[in-house]
């Protein structure tokens, strides 16, 4: 049997290592069985655990181009569908009650435009995992973007379930940080791939003014 490849380990195993804490803790806060969890998320662990990183090995890539940009894609949508589970009853409730700035967004233009970014971030992630070039670039590209995933996640968990909009605001700021270095990375291996995130990045820039406003005004 062949061993996974180097590369369609890496993004799945550096966001599950840091990804499954929080995502354990708030199953378990909200009352849901923790075993669950644990039986769902701990295999998935152990696997990618077993898919040791080695981007300067010679093995060569044998996965299909079209199953790359369907798993490109699903990891971000996947991590939008977990946020939008801890997220959807808060939006509905807390949210509400909070003091807004005029240039508030009605709620149901959220879930469309990040449904929207999720994809065009997904398609440039695939963009960059199918290019040929050298492996330290790649990896150092993809780092930053797996990192970004795991903040952009944690915003809506300490914004919307945790209600602290302080937190938020300085990890918003540190999501932005990280969007701007994967672009910049991005860029020296796919233009393409830099400005599918460039939407991404003004969309998070208007979201910091909004987390700032909320911040401000409660």
């Amino acid at each position: 049997m062949k061993s996974p490849s180097p590369e369609s380990c890496f993004l799945p195993q550096l966001k599950l290592h840091i990804f499954t804490i929080p995502v354990r803790t708030a199953f378990s806060r909200a009352g849901t069985i923790h075993s669950f969890t644990h039986s769902l998320i701990h295999p998935l662990t152990l696997w990618f655990d077993n898919c040791i990183l080695s981007l300067n090995s010679n093995q060569h890539q044998t996965m299909k181009p079209i199953f790359k940009l369907i798993i490109s894609i699903a990891i971000p949508l996947a991590i939008g569908a977990v946020s939008g589970y801890f997220t959807i009853e808060s939006v509905q409730t807390w949210y509400t009650t909070l003091n807004k700035p005029s240039f508030n967004p009605p709620n149901g233009i959220f879930a469309p435009v990040w449904t929207t970014l999720y994809i065009m971030m997904g398609i440039a992630c695939f963009l960059i995992w199918r290019k040929d070039v050298e492996n330290a670039q790649k990896k150092k590209a993809l780092i930053f973007y797996s990192i970004q995933l795991i903040l952009n996640f944690l915003w809506s968990f300490i914004f919307f379930y945790l209600h602290q909009k302080g937190a938020a605001l300085a990890e918003i700021i540190l999501l932005w940080i990280f969007i701007l270095l994967t672009i910049i990375s991005f860029s020296k291996i796919s233009k393409a791939a830099a400005w599918l995130l460039v939407p991404y990045i003004l969309w998070v820039s208007f979201a910091t003014l909004l987390t700032y406003s909320i911040w401000k005004l409660n």
